[in-house]
């Protein structure tokens, strides 16, 4: 009987284990990047923009994934650059789209809200990146956090607007990194030093979710959607350089 008890206890506690470590790929498109996470389930974070899908592809092939294995395509947001390629990647094939319920409105009409730019030189290069792309309907409206352990990923995407209405992230608890889209950015001249993004719908409120996942949530890593990967320090220094958290922007974030 004993012996029964242990046995019934051990299967219990196997199948509460956390789900495997997550594998996490980034490809780096030129106007943004795309990321793979390998559980149980694949899951693709963003699409890039519209016209490259056969390079996404290629590259998810070469980290043992087809396409049509993906379990769903998670967008951080509805620009251009994140999203536009989600239709022909994804919606042609049949794989669930996943969006921010703020963002529903740029999705269907297959264009950005318009662009605020953070800097003069934002201003600048706003129509080059400011590109229609093919309308469709995402699948899910994320409007609270989504546990990701059903794919067999230690994770959650969780809602954070402030780049647009409807961003999102994906939090990684494994390793307390987080795949943040446009929340930041890293430099154009040095990759790894983090930067304001060239636009957003609500600057001020970018600043304050960044002091939560640095101060509150303890992401050490941040996987931004241009460039990176950012450490937790640097993301301090350079935004809190006091630091403690205060509204308006660090000058040095607003370098390229």
């Amino acid at each position: 009987m004993n012996y029964f008890v242990c046995l019934c206890a051990a299967l219990i506690g196997l199948a509460t284990l956390p789900a495997h470590a997550t594998e996490l790929h980034r490809l780096d498109l030129g106007i943004a990047n795309v990321y793979l996470l390998k559980g149980k389930q694949p899951l693709l974070i963003d699409s890039g923009p519209h016209g490259r899908a056969a390079e996404v592809e290629s590259w998810l092939k070469s980290h043992g994934v087809a396409p049509e294995q993906l379990a769903a395509v998670i967008l951080t947001h509805g620009h251009a650059d994140h999203a536009g390629g989600a239709y022909g990647l994804a919606k042609k094939r049949g794989i669930p789209v996943w969006a921010g319920a703020g963002d529903e409105d740029m999705l269907t009409q297959g264009k950005n809200r318009p662009l605020q730019p953070t800097t003069l030189i934002a201003g600048l290069i706003r129509i080059g990146v400011d590109l229609p792309y093919p309308a469709y309907t995402p699948d899910t409206l994320i409007s609270g956090p989504v546990d990701l352990k059903p794919y067999g990923i230690n994770g959650q995407v969780v809602p954070l607007p402030g780049h647009t209405h409807g961003s999102l992230i994906v939090v990684l608890d494994d390793n307390n990194s987080a795949i943040v889209g446009d929340l930041l950015r890293g430099g154009v001249l040095n990759n790894s030093l983090p930067r304001v993004h060239f636009f957003h719908e609500n600057r001020a409120q970018t600043q304050w979710q960044l002091w939560k996942l640095l101060e509150h949530e303890g992401i050490k890593t941040f996987y931004p959607g241009h460039f990176g990967p950012l450490q937790a320090a640097d993301v301090k220094r350079t935004f809190f350089p006091h630091g403690r958290f205060q509204w308006g922007i660090a000058p040095g974030s607003l370098d390229l």
